[in-house]
């Protein structure tokens, strides 16, 4: 989602969020729980950050008023990028909306009024307008400003989207106290967006689609534009099966699949990693072990190189060399 908003620092700018306690407060804020975010421990700094959907949708909404809020800070650009995230959210959304599974199964009550979404996730205000008289005059003041990206209003069709940011807007334009009813609209608004959201990735994983027909990879570009992020386990996982379909060097497969140097040599450590696990597995049932070893020298080092062998299933593996000085 950084790379989709046009954030090109990305070491920089997870290690400037958490020295600012971005996710911490965005938990706090939004009352989430805590396994809707899982955070790179110290032993595994190569995995990706885990969100829930829903924090995901309260990050992206939170980094883009932080954008908004620091223009004397930031350019027009990064503020048009995370707010295109939105935009592509609500494009999502709509187009799942319409099919009848999810037709009509969605509401939102706000002052004791009932919103329904409707065709291409839009919803009708006009009951809410008349329970919130200011709210025209407080979406056109908002509106006027361009750095929100919010349309004028009609009340008769708001983008589901939409009122998710002017709402977030309205909350920060003024102080809002605890329980106020307006906190509780943006809770309600995002909770719909999440169900549409994972109703869409839902409905795309079940579609069959043909390979040519499905959306390529996104490319995650690096510091200065110029070089790729590393550890992108998907990619990872895919080069580690064409390492072990096809016959040749590893470090030739892997510069055929566009991958950067070193790129082998992880794979390697990952396959061996993957190997011995599944020799721990092989072997956690056995009631006796059969050890072999060979002392032979290789390099001037004495290096053992066993196997171990369950007699009564005749299955077995090799071990993991060790060398001995």
């Amino acid at each position: 989602m950084t790379t989709q908003a046009g954030v090109t620092w990305g070491h920089g700018f997870r290690k400037q969020e958490q020295q600012r306690g971005v996710l911490s407060r965005i938990k706090r804020e939004w009352l989430l729980e805590d396994w809707e975010l899982m955070v790179n421990a110290d032993a595994g700094r190569h995995l990706p950050t885990l969100m829930s959907s829903r924090f995901a949708l309260a990050w992206v909404s939170e980094r883009w008023s932080m954008a908004i809020f620091a223009s004397n800070r930031t350019t027009s650009e990064y503020n048009a990028g995370w707010n295109r995230l939105l935009d592509g959210a609500q494009s999502t959304i709509a187009k799942v909306s319409s099919r009848p599974e999810v037709s009509g199964a969605a509401t939102i009550t706000a002052a004791d009024v009932v919103l329904t979404v409707g065709h291409d996730a839009e919803i009708d205000m006009s009951p809410l307008a008349q329970k919130w008289p200011g709210m025209c005059d407080d979406w056109s003041e908002l509106a006027s400003d361009p750095r929100h990206h919010l349309p004028p209003l009609d009340v008769r069709c708001v983008p589901l989207m939409v009122l998710y940011k002017f709402v977030e807007l309205r909350r920060r334009a003024s102080a809002i106290p605890p329980g106020h009813p307006l906190l509780a609209l943006r809770t309600a608004t995002m909770q719909v967006a999440v169900f549409f959201l994972e109703a869409a990735v839902e409905f795309d994983i079940d579609e069959p689609k043909p390979a040519n027909l499905r959306p390529p990879p996104l490319e995650l570009i690096g510091r200065k534009g110029r070089t790729r992020c590393h550890h992108r386990p998907l990619q990872k996982a895919m080069s580690l099966a064409a390492a072990k379909a096809l016959h040749g060097s590893n470090e030739t497969i892997m510069r055929a699949r566009g991958e950067c140097a070193g790129t082998a040599s992880q794979l390697r450590a990952a396959k061996l990693s993957l190997y011995e696990a599944e020799a721990r597995t092989l072997m956690a049932s056995a009631n006796a072990w059969h050890l072999t070893w060979d002392g032979s020298c290789h390099g001037g080092k004495s290096m053992l190189c066993g196997a171990i062998t369950d007699p009564d299933s005749n299955t077995g593996a090799l071990l993991k060399p060790e060398v001995t000085w």
